[in-house]
């Protein structure tokens, strides 16, 4: 599929991205509750995603599929969980997404994109939304 198709066939799905605790999922809650739109969470469709995906490029997307049970990720060493998961590979990841690259990608993908002001409320947030993206 090529990018007009996709973007045609994307025309009424909005896509949210933030780094962690920013409220992408309140702010896309409230908006599915009060105007009656679908919500798919994260992680939705997962089990798609993993089919496509392998464990050696996206070892942090695949640790289920390496382990047996769920159970044996939760049993994890504090050293193999540090060993997974480093603060250090954390600070870059954080760094990456917050990166003025990927700022500016997101920006000139051809897609709508809406920055939230930083010290907006939950409120003033919604309103901005609906608003940019004409929703109402």
């Amino acid at each position: 599929m090529n990018y007009e198709e996709i973007k045609y066939k994307l025309n009424n799905v909005y896509f949210i991205n933030g780094t962690a605790y920013a409220g992408k999922s309140t702010i896309v809650k409230m908006i599915s509750d009060r105007l009656g739109l679908y919500f798919c969470g994260e992680n939705y469709n997962l089990d798609k995603v993993l089919t496509k995906i392998k464990p050696k490029e996206y070892p942090n997307l695949c640790y289920f599929k390496t382990m047996k049970s769920w159970n044996e990720s939760v049993s994890r060493t504090p050293e193999e969980y540090d060993a997974w998961l480093t603060l250090e590979n954390f600070k870059k990841c954080i760094e990456k997404v917050n990166s003025l690259e990927h700022y500016n990608e997101f920006l000139n993908s051809g897609f709508k994109c809406f920055i939230r002001k930083e010290n907006s409320n939950l409120e003033d947030r919604y309103n901005q939304i609906i608003k940019h993206f004409k929703l109402i």
